[in-house]
């Protein structure tokens, strides 16, 4: 009996030293690290064929990183092949941790849905072009094409048709919600509505981009926000001039817009000017990363346009305004030639624009240096 006991407390002996040797490995945690902030939701982990999968936890001193908890045998190999969302909306994998896959129709669908939201809320702010409800529709249209190549390259990315998932449990989903949500909104045929609408659209472009990734998502998508608003206001406004240019307006007419334009743009710039330093000083880090970087050289170019755009702005305030004010008056005959003026100037100041959304929608293609 004393012999049967003691080989049953050394098999016990063994038994717990192979399990204390099994739970070593599979306490064993293991890191998993992005370029930016990950949404926990949608997170895939695939370990080694040896290994077996434990609990996915966030890692709470560092948002870009995720903790999976893996079993391997003694002498195995632990290695694990994974794909998570962004919060920009970008899918990151072990093999592109920066998540360049799929880029090309993310940044097309971010690029479209910006001009379409900047075009449509400055035209309700201008009141030009509304009162043909297709030609209002047709950028609503436009809008929602640019939402669903996002939507579309991002379930492509993480290999889901859980849209409802997506959209409901993910910061990425929930910004672009409230984009559809400004497409309900600015189908409504007043003003109001499309301006609303219009905001709705512009507030959730700038909640869905590199704002989310910051160290303070809450501040940063409220600044960024408000910049999208002002830009949207401000060269959405050069837009509707431009239409209203482009259909014959009325000198009246091209004097009363211009006028409500420049007190527009006198405002939106002043504001894009404060909330725009602070983005950037947030994104690079340091001035060296405007040289060093992608992402700082796509932003030289923005800002190579957008003065281009002030000092466009500067010559229509100061000069062309005060000679159309005086030929709508009668004073000054010889000034309805400021009208031809403004039309070639507007094609300037639209392509200026248009090349500044296009830079706006390209930076989200890069990853900040921060």
């Amino acid at each position: 009996m004393n012999a049967a006991r003691r080989l049953f407390f050394i098999a016990l002996v063994l038994f717990a030293t192979g399990v204390s040797t099994v739970a070593e490995g599979r306490g064993k945690p293991v890191p998993i690290a992005a370029a930016e902030p990950i949404e926990l939701a949608f997170a895939r982990v695939v370990p080694s064929p040896e290994s077996t999968l434990g609990q996915v936890v966030r890692d709470p001193a560092d948002d870009r990183r995720l903790i999976a908890t893996v079993t391997t045998p003694p002498g195995g190999r632990t290695s694990l092949h994974w794909r998570v969302l962004g919060r920009d909306g970008r899918v990151l994998t072990d093999t592109d941790p920066e998540g360049t896959t799929g880029r090309v129709p993310r940044t097309t669908g971010r690029a479209v849905a910006m001009f379409a939201w900047t075009a449509l809320s400055g035209f309700a702010l201008l009141g030009v072009g509304l009162g043909r409800r297709p030609f209002a529709h047709s950028l609503i249209a436009l809008a929602a094409t640019g939402v669903l190549l996002e939507i579309g390259a991002t379930m492509a990315g993480l290999h889901t048709l859980d849209l409802p998932r997506l959209l409901g449990t993910t910061g990425w989903g929930q910004a672009t919600l409230m984009q559809i949500v400004g497409l309900a909104v600015a189908l409504v045929r007043r003003r109001v509505w499309m301006i609303s609408g219009s905001a709705a659209g512009l507030i959730g472009l700038a909640a869905a981009g590199h704002a989310a990734t910051g160290t303070d998502p809450t501040l940063s998508i409220g600044i960024s926000a408000v910049h999208g608003l002002a830009s949207g206001a401000w060269l959405g406004g050069i837009l509707g001039l431009a239409l209203l240019v482009r259909r014959g307006g009325t000198l009246a007419d091209s004097t009363a817009a211009l006028l409500r334009m420049s007190t527009i743009a006198l405002i939106s710039v002043a504001v894009i000017v404060i909330t725009g330093v602070y983005r950037a000083f947030g994104e690079l880090g340091h001035l060296g990363a405007l040289v060093d970087t992608g992402y700082g050289r796509v932003l030289v170019v923005k800002l190579v346009l957008v003065g281009g755009l002030l000092a466009l702005g500067g010559v229509n305030r100061f000069i062309i305004h005060p000679r159309l004010e005086r030929a709508n008056l009668g004073l000054a005959d010889t000034d309805r030639g400021a009208l031809a003026l403004v039309q070639r100037t507007i094609v300037v100041d639209v392509l200026l624009g248009v090349g500044v959304l296009a830079t706006v929608a390209l930076l989200g293609a890069f990853i900040p240096p921060r």
